[in-house]
C-alpha cells in the first residue's frame, strides 16, 4: 500500500506565513534601536535587589531575592526569576534585559495570532479567508502599535509582558479544548493545565486573576455555552474563580482607605476620571499619536465632580450609549471586543488606588478594541477595501513606533521631549532636573530646579532635590522666614532615596549649608505630614533619625528613634539587627538578653533572611557574653 505524504501549499498560504515572519522580523528591527536606552522610571527600584548581598551568587541570596518581591502583594517571583537570565547583579547594563522583553513581546504576538485564528473561526461572522486575513492584521497591528513599546521598554513591565503571555497561552488552549471536552478525565486535565496556567500568571503579575474573566466572556460571547451544574471545568474553573474575585475586589474597595490617602484623589473620582482616560487610550490605540506617550502621565485632569471637567459626564453617557448600541446591534466580534477592553481595565482603572494613566495597561485590552474594529469591518466583506485602508495605516503605525523607539534610545531626548510635553507633571520636572545633574549641567539643574520648586510648592522630591544641589552650590535656595516646608509635602518614594544622598553629603561634610540638626528637622516635618500616614513610611523615616544620631554620637537618643521605627514595622529584621548593636554600644546587655530571647517571635514572611539574621545576631551575643565577662 502506497501513501500520499504529499502536502498542497497555496501561494495564498506562502503570503500568510512571510507575512506573519515579516511582522516579527520588522518589530524586531523597529525596537532595535530602543534597546541602548537606559533603565527610568520603576526599573531601578525593582532591580537593584538583585545586587544585595553581592548579587544573586548563592541559592540562600536567590531566596531572599525572591522572597523579597516587593512589585506586588505576591511578591511576581516568576517575573524575578527571569530577570536573572539577563544578569545576577546589579547596576547593570539595560541592553539585554529589554532584549530579552523585545523576545518575549514576539513570542506574545505569536500567541496573539494563533488566537486571533481560534475567535474569527469560531465567531461565524467572517469567512475562512477573511478570519485568516484579520489574525494576521490584528498580529501586526498589536506588535507594532506604538503604545505597546513603553510595555515593552520598561525593563520591569517584563511582569505584564509575563503574565499577559500565560494567560494567552491558556486562552489558546481553552479554544481548542473547551468544545471537546466529553468526559470527567477531559475536565480534570483542563483543570489542571489551567491551575498552573494560572499560578505561573498572577506569580508575574497579580493581572492573571483576570484569566477566569476572559474565559467567561469567551464561553458565554462567543462559544454561547450556558451555564451547567455538571460542567465541572467551567464551575471550578470559570464561575467560582470569577465569583471570587468580585467579591475580593468589593472587599478591597471597602479597605483600602490608608492606601486612598496617599492620592490626591478618592475612589469616586477615580472611577470618573477612569471613564475618560478609557476613552483616551481608545483614541490613542485608533488614531496612532506618539504624541504625549510614555511614561510621564501624572498630569491627569481628575474629575471632582460629574460635570468637573464636562467631559466626565460626556464620556459616562458615551459608555452608555456604545455599551446599548454594541448589545443592539453589534455582532459578535463587536460584543466580545468592547467586553474584552473593559474587563482587561477592570483590576488597574477601577478600585484601586494606582496612579490614574499607564499605557502598559493595555498591552491585553488593546486586542478588544481590535476585535471591535474588525467586527465593523466583517460588514464591509471586501478584502480588497479592507487591505487598501489597512496597508497605510501599518505604514503610518510602523513610522510612529519607529520613530518613538529612537526616542527610548536617546535618554537625554527622551527625557527632554516628557518635560516639554508635561509641563504640569512633577515627574517629568523630576526626571529633568535629574538629566541634567547626571550630564553634569549643575547650573541647569539648579535654575530647572529652582523653578519647578516654585510651580509645585509641595512636591517633597522637588524641595530635596533644590536642597542637595544648594550643597553644590553653597547657596540656600531659600533662607530667612523662607525655609523648606515639607508638612504638607507630597509623597514620592524618590523622595527617600534623596534623603539618603543628603544623609551621606552631611557624614562626608560635603554639605556644609545645612546641618544634621536642619535635616532632622525635615524628617519630622516628613513624620507628619499629610502624605505620610503608612506605618512602614513612617518606619523608614524614623529609621533615618536614627542614623543621623547614631554618627552624632547621641545614642540614646538613636535608640530612642530606633524603637520608634521598629514600632511602625515590627518584621523588618535589620532595624531589630541595629538595635542588638546599639545594645553594645551602651552596654545594655540585660535588654540585649531580653530581646534576643524574643527573636524567633519576630514576624518575617522571608524564612532565608531570618536565618541569616538569627545567625548574624548569635555572633553579637557571643561579643556581648565577652563583654560581660
Amino acid at each position: 500500500m502506497k501513501f500520499d505524504c504529499s502536502v498542497i501549499i497555496t501561494w495564498r498560504e506562502i503570503l500568510y506565513c512571510l507575512a506573519f515572519l515579516a511582522a516579527l522580523v520588522l518589530t524586531y528591527v523597529i525596537y532595535y534601536p530602543s534597546l541602548y536606552g537606559p533603565f527610568i522610571f520603576d526599573d531601578a527600584p525593582n532591580l537593584k535587589f538583585i545586587g544585595e548581598y553581592g548579587g544573586i551568587t548563592t541559592l540562600d541570596n536567590l531566596l531572599i531575592y525572591l522572597l523579597d518581591g516587593k512589585a506586588g502583594p505576591l511578591g511576581r517571583p516568576i517575573s524575578l526569576i527571569s530577570f536573572l537570565i539577563n544578569d545576577n547583579n546589579w547596576p547593570t547594563d539595560p541592553f539585554w534585559f529589554k532584549y530579552t522583553n523585545v523576545l518575549i513581546h514576539c513570542l506574545v504576538g505569536i500567541f496573539v495570532y494563533v488566537i486571533s485564528r481560534q475567535i474569527f473561526g469560531k465567531s461565524d461572522v467572517c469567512s475562512e479567508t477573511q478570519g485568516e486575513i484579520f489574525s494576521i492584521l490584528v498580529m501586526c497591528f498589536w506588535l507594532l502599535h506604538p503604545m505597546n513599546i513603553s510595555g515593552v521598554l520598561l525593563v520591569v513591565q517584563r511582569m505584564n509582558q509575563l503574565s499577559t503571555l500565560f494567560v494567552l497561552l491558556f486562552i489558546f488552549v481553552f479554544l481548542i479544548k473547551r468544545e471537546k471536552i466529553t468526559s470527567f478525565i477531559d475536565h480534570f486535565i483542563l483543570s489542571v493545565i489551567y491551575g498552573a496556567v494560572a499560578v505561573l500568571a498572577i506569580l508575574s503579575k497579580e493581572n492573571g486573576v483576570l484569566l477566569p474573566l476572559y474565559l467567561l466572556l469567551l464561553d458565554r460571547i462567543l462559544l454561547k455555552n450556558r451555564f451547567r451544574i455538571n460542567d465541572w471545568f467551567g464551575v471550578f474553573c470559570i464561575y467560582i474563580p470569577t465569583a471570587l474575585y468580585l467579591i475580593i475586589i468589593i472587599y478591597f474597595s471597602y479597605s483600602s482607605d490608608l492606601a486612598w490617602s496617599m492620592r490626591n484623589y478618592n475612589l469616586p473620582e477615580r472611577l470618573m476620571t477612569e471613564t475618560r482616560v478609557l476613552w483616551e487610550y481608545v483614541y490613542k490605540i485608533l488614531m496612532l499619536s506618539s504624541t504625549g506617550t510614555g511614561v510621564v502621565h501624572d498630569d491627569v485632569v481628575i474629575s471632582r465632580s460629574i460635570l468637573n471637567p464636562v467631559t466626565t459626564c460626556l464620556s459616562i453617557i458615551a459608555w452608555c450609549l456604545s455599551l446599548y448600541v454594541v448589545f443592539y446591534y453589534g455582532n459578535v466580534l463587536m460584543k466580545l471586543g468592547f467586553l474584552w477592553y473593559l474587563l482587561g481595565h477592570s483590576l488597574e482603572s477601577t478600585i484601586i488606588p494606582l496612579e490614574i494613566y499607564f499605557e502598559h495597561r493595555n498591552y491585553l485590552p488593546i486586542l478588544g478594541v481590535l476585535f471591535f474594529v474588525f467586527g465593523i469591518i466583517s460588514f464591509i466583506n471586501n478584502m480588497k477595501i479592507t487591505l487598501l485602508f489597512f496597508l497605510p495605516y501599518l505604514v503610518v503605525e510602523v513610522m510612529l513606533s519607529y520613530q518613538s523607539a529612537l526616542i527610548w534610545g536617546d535618554r537625554k531626548k527622551m527625557i527632554t521631549i516628557y518635560y516639554h510635553e508635561h509641563p504640569d507633571s512633577p515627574r517629568a520636572h523630576h526626571m529633568m532636573i535629574n538629566e541634567y545633574i547626571y550630564t553634569g549641567d549643575f547650573k541647569e539643574a539648579k535654575k530647572t530646579a529652582f523653578n519647578s520648586m516654585l510651580k509645585f510648592k509641595e512636591d517633597s522630591y522637588i524641595l530635596m532635590q533644590n536642597i542637595i544641589l544648594d550643597c553644590f552650590f553653597g547657596v540656600k535656595s531659600l533662607d530667612g522666614k523662607n525655609k523648606f516646608n515639607f508638612e504638607k509635602a507630597k509623597i514620592y518614594s524618590g523622595t527617600m532615596g534623596l534623603l539618603d544622598d543628603l544623609i551621606k553629603l552631611l557624614i562626608q561634610n560635603k554639605c556644609e549649608l545645612y546641618t544634621f540638626s536642619e535635616l532632622e528637622e525635615i524628617i519630622k516635618q516628613l513624620i507628619y505630614s499629610r502624605d505620610y500616614k503608612e506605618n512602614i513610611t513612617k518606619s523608614v523615616l524614623y529609621d533615618k533619625i536614627y542614623m543621623i544620631k547614631f554618627y552624632t554620637g547621641k545614642y540614646h537618643e538613636a535608640l530612642e528613634k530606633l524603637d520608634m521605627a521598629i514600632k511602625y514595622n515590627y518584621s523588618d529584621l535589620r532595624l531589630h539587627y541595629n538595635r542588638f548593636i546599639i545594645y553594645l554600644f551602651l552596654n545594655k546587655f540585660d535588654d540585649f538578653d531580653v530581646e534576643f530571647d524574643k527573636i524567633d517571635l519576630i514576624d518575617n514572611t522571608n524564612f532565608v533572611r531570618k536565618k541569616i539574621f538569627i545567625k548574624e545576631v548569635k555572633k553579637l551575643k557571643k561579643i556581648r557574653d565577652n563583654l560581660d565577662v
